[in-house]
């Protein structure tokens, strides 16, 4: 179910859709795909606030899975994609560089890169 804005019977603008699986999307629409902020929640506890290009989670995001664990950082194509964290329910902090939505370099708080032993 669909609420919010049309334009050239097109959903544009703000709205909110709701799947009959229970998963929610409330944020900016253009021509029919999510683009721009919005938050998107799944029915198991998962959720995603932040930016998105063409339908795809592209830019900054946070996400937040089911188990409480969260990345927060950069999104290329639907996938962690550059600068983020990682932050799991123990309080366990990981800077790091991702690639396709695997991290690839364990960095500091500055993006120094560190060497694993």
């Amino acid at each position: 179910i669909y609420k919010g804005n049309f334009d050239d019977n097109n959903i544009n603008g703000i709205g909110e859709l709701k799947h009959s699986d229970g998963r929610l999307y409330k944020g900016s629409w253009k021509q029919g795909l999510k683009h721009g902020k919005g938050r998107f929640q799944w029915s198991d506890g998962r959720v995603y606030d932040g930016e998105y290009q063409n339908d795809q989670r592209t830019g900054y995001g946070v996400f937040l899975f089911a188990n409480g664990d969260k990345y927060e950082g950069e999104y290329l194509a639907g996938r962690q994609n550059g600068k983020g964290i990682f932050l799991d329910t123990q309080g366990v902090k990981v800077y790091g560089i991702w690639k396709r939505g695997i991290m690839v370099k364990v960095t500091s708080g500055s993006g120094r890169e560190l060497r694993m032993v």
